[in-house]
């Protein structure tokens, strides 16, 4: 990773008066859509008194705090504390605190979205030889830790930071605290958090985590549940066996039964988990904030250095395209975890027959809220013979009474339509589901009878059965789940998140199973269902390194050795056309657990950023990696590489560089020519031996900078004798410049008048402040993302600095633009004295002025006026 700023260096200007700025290195603006940040809030480093000097504890003790002090960086001494800051209170807090000496930094709280797993279905009756192949062990060889090793998790405390759980599932342990799987953690939100509010009713200290939305949310979807029995969970009678079922579990719930969370909340939890004494913290969320700097990044990099196994999903943005790996998937030392397609999915079937013919079988799903199995029985139809829907009581048919009602969506809600074929006598609701996304589910407590629902396909080949027959129809639903295969089978999920970071830094680290996972789900869903995202994919790992903690302890193996050995073994898996994927999508591979443990080579570094043309210095060109013998016999292992599949994230001949989705044509690139270079070509180790291998790249001479392809490939150590596992160390570089790339599109750097005029250099844009509709509208676009991007008006004559049109975007990402910033739409001459989200605005004085877009370029020096990219606008006459 190349950068020019780490964490120590970010400041934010702050002009304390109009006239004088100060720029303060302790705040860390954190900022990628001014959205995102909740205003007046600001989470507060600052290390432990010497004495008794209280003077900032009494300073922070004068805000709202919404969160106590809390232990955080132990070689430094230092905690950390949330305060809201009223805006009447803001040049005070900044007086008061930033300017304190035993303040570390201070960091805006953001908003945290929720974690967008998809569910695929709800199954309570699953056999044992179904949840096997459903499970996929075998494929990353956590069956052979389970029956050859006898590995479980025992004395390794596994932390998940979530949703909550259903701790009273009997897979789970069936209660919390002592003595329970889930013994520790707490509830930080409550079921009604919003983390906009101010009004939130926080729940006591030591509240357990308790995921019971059913009963008051119609969204709530068993997140943290599953996956914590993706981890633990344990049901003989299934055949379910989680990762590391014999592991001390702690849960922290951060998110309510809707909505998101916020960085406060978040961090809250990992500190917490920090000082219960986690080996292990799985955090399945994120933001789409790819840089290293972002405070949850900075705060699980701090963790990992404190041998804190930190797993994180490493985003469901996959489609997108690149550069999409989110926080804090992207800190340097967190493992980031890519999804990988199950080879199987479940299924439930139903069929139809009657006298003369059998249609079917169809799938089917079950909204478990009912909390009962739809039974087999005759179906009618249960509304309306024209539309379908049971919304007007009176076209419900007399004949539904004992039979199974068939409805369409109408414009009343399921409950309902299930509401009043109920009162008519019906036994069950099969509702033929029109739209896309997660099955149909209803409200338990409001439902009377069960409800199945049916593709729109099968449902409307019911209907034209029940409408062009006398006969009776019998419907018969299979109880037990179904095992089909998948036609991706082994590869990368469409929908897992591609990396680089901003930066440069690999990602994803390695992939784990994570669609259509089977787990455990809370009650209110029936106990079990399958779910797919890299959420899934994340747990996977957290307990595959419970198992290599389990292994190796008391050895005084550094965590980070456990974490390269696990990424040493993975298998690389193919793309199209028989090549391997790019390192972007899958990291190191598919995880080998068993040969993680057994085989007795180690590679450090396990992966290689050759970065890009510019930073092409022998610290990137060439990479030097030590090759240990960890076993008790000699061994030889030949070296060579295997290139993979390139990636071109603009496609070809990109002007605008906007990234294309992953399933673009232009995707995958042609072929390119990068040789890769290894020195020496062959290893010979003794028992504790340990020797230097140097990799360097050659890149070829003639190549389209322009189109910034990503090459990559694997270096491979084959043992050459016995049958001992591959080594692979992936890598990755760009061929071009991210600094050369066009920062602003030049293009959407305009002022325009109510008309869509767009007016030039020389033209003269007339604003009369008295009149909105001679108001000026602001255009700009980020083609490259920008640690440091800022709209600000400057006089005519000298651009002498005025004031910001808007607050300052920091860590801003690529396509930011002013469409949906109602400042710019127009812009009604307001200006903010600093750069500060929570800055006092002003109206700004007749006059001439220019508008100044600057942007700095990636990997630019704050401080080098030529890495930036600036530009001005023609004259703007202000008038009263």
């Amino acid at each position: 990773m190349r950068t020019n700023g780490i964490l120590s260096s970010i400041c934010l200007c702050f002009l304390l008066t109009q006239v004088d700025a100060l720029q303060h290195s302790k705040f860390k603006s954190i900022d990628t859509q001014h959205t995102n940040i909740i205003p007046g809030r600001f989470l507060v480093e600052y290390t432990s008194p010497g004495g008794h000097d209280n003077s900032l504890s009494d300073a922070l003790d004068g805000f709202e705090s919404s969160s106590k002090t809390a232990y955080f960086n132990r070689q430094k001494q230092t905690n950390i504390r949330t305060v809201d800051v009223g805006a009447s209170s803001h040049e005070n807090f900044l007086s008061t605190v930033l300017d304190h000496e035993r303040t570390v930094a201070v960091y805006p709280v953001t908003y945290v979205s929720r974690p967008n797993a998809v569910s695929h279905g709800y199954y309570n009756q699953i056999d044992a030889e179904t949840t096997e192949r459903i499970q996929a062990h075998q494929l990353t060889q956590i069956n052979r830790l389970h029956g050859e090793l006898g590995l479980t998790g025992q004395g390794v405390k596994i932390c998940i930071i979530d949703s909550g759980v259903d701790y009273n599932h009997p897979a789970l342990g069936g209660g919390f605290g002592p003595g329970y799987k889930i013994s520790f953690g707490q509830d930080l939100v409550g079921n009604d958090f919003d983390p906009m509010s101010k009004t939130n009713v926080m729940p006591a200290d030591g509240t357990p985590p308790l995921d019971d939305c059913g009963k008051v949310s119609e969204k709530a979807v068993g997140h943290g549940t599953h996956v914590t029995g993706i981890i633990a969970g344990v049901d003989e009678s299934k055949g379910f066996t989680g990762v590391a079922p014999n592991a001390t579990i702690g849960v922290w719930r951060v998110f309510g039964c809707e909505g998101g969370s916020s960085s406060d909340i978040i961090m809250k939890a990992m500190v917490q988990a920090q000082k219960a004494g986690c080996d292990v913290i799985n955090m399945s969320l994120g933001n789409d904030a790819p840089w290293s700097e972002q405070p949850h990044a900075a705060f699980a990099q701090e963790l990992s250095n404190q041998g804190i196994s930190v797993v994180v999903s490493n985003g469901n943005d996959g489609e997108a395209g690149a550069f999409t790996v989110t926080d804090p998937a992207g800190a340097s030392d967190v493992l980031s975890v890519a999804s990988v397609d199950n080879p199987h999915f479940l299924g439930s079937l139903f069929s139809l027959t009657s006298a003369s013919k059998k249609i079917g079988p169809y799938s089917y799903q079950v909204a478990p809220e009912a909390n009962a199995e739809i039974p087999d029985g005759n179906l009618v139809l249960g509304g309306s013979p024209t539309t379908f829907h049971a919304c007007d009581i009176e076209n419900i048919p007399k004949d539904v009474k004992g039979q199974l009602a068939l409805v369409t969506q109408g414009p009343c809600t399921i409950v309902q339509q299930e509401n009043r074929v109920a009162e008519a006598g019906a036994i069950g609701l099969i509702f033929v589901d029109t739209l896309e996304g997660d099955p149909v589910r209803a409200p338990y407590f409001n439902t009377t009878i069960p409800i199945a629902t049916i593709s729109s396909v099968s449902g409307h080949q019911l209907i034209s059965a029940l409408k062009n027959s006398n006969e009776t129809m019998y419907m018969h639903f299979e109880r037990n789940a179904f095992v089909f295969q998948s036609s991706t089978a082994n590869t990368v999920s469409y929908f897992s998140s591609i990396g680089p970071t901003n930066e440069l830094d690999m990602k994803p680290s390695f992939g784990a199973i994570g669609s259509n996972v089977f787990s455990t789900l809370p009650d209110y869903l029936g106990g079990w269902g399958t779910k797919s995202g890299t959420s899934m994919a994340s747990p996977y790992i957290a307990g595959t390194v419970a198992l290599l903690r389990e292994a190796f302890a008391g050895q005084n193996i550094l965590a980070s050795v456990l974490h390269e050995k696990l990424a040493n073994y993975a298998k690389p898996l193919d793309a199209a056309k028989d090549q391997l994927e790019s390192p972007l999508r899958q990291g190191a591979g598919l995880i080998q657990a068993y040969d993680a443990i057994k085989e007795p080579l180690h590679v450090s570094p396990a992966k290689i950023s050759f970065n890009d043309t510019k930073s092409l210095t022998d610290v990137y060109k060439t990479h030097s990696l030590k090759v240990s013998n960890t076993g008790t016999e000699a061994v030889q292992y030949e070296i060579t590489s295997i290139s993979s599949a390139s990636i071109s994230p603009y496609g070809h001949n990109n002007s605008q560089y906007r990234l294309i989705s992953s399933s673009h044509e232009k995707f995958y690139s042609r072929d390119v020519s990068v040789q890769v270079d290894i020195q020496p070509s062959r290893v010979q180790l003794n028992p504790g031996e340990s020797q230097q291998v140097v990799v360097s790249v050659q890149l070829p001479k003639e190549f389209n900078a322009k189109e910034q392809v990503m090459y990559g490939g694997y270096v491979q150590f084959r043992r050459e004798k016995g049958d001992g596992a591959q080594v692979h160390v992936p890598y990755f570089g760009v061929l071009g410049s991210l600094y050369e790339l066009p920062t602003m599109d030049s293009g959407a750097l305009n002022v325009k008048d109510d008309k869509g005029h767009v007016y030039g250099q020389n033209e003269t844009f007339h604003f009369s402040l008295s009149d909105e509709a001679s108001a000026p509208s602001i255009g700009f676009r980020l083609s490259t993302p920008s640690r440091r991007f800022t709209i600000e008006l400057v006089q005519e004559e000298g651009e002498k600095h005025v004031g910001y049109i808007v607050p300052t975007y920091n860590y801003a990402e690529r396509d930011l633009s002013s469409q949906t910033m109602k400042e710019l739409n127009p812009w009604l001459g307001t200006l903010v004295v600093d750069e500060n989200l929570d800055s006092k605005p002003f109206t700004v004085s007749p006059g001439i002025y220019r508008i100044k877009w600057s942007a700095l370029k990636m990997f630019g020096d704050l401080e080098k006026s030529q890495d930036w990219v600036v530009q001005t606008s023609g004259p703007i006459d202000i008038a009263a």
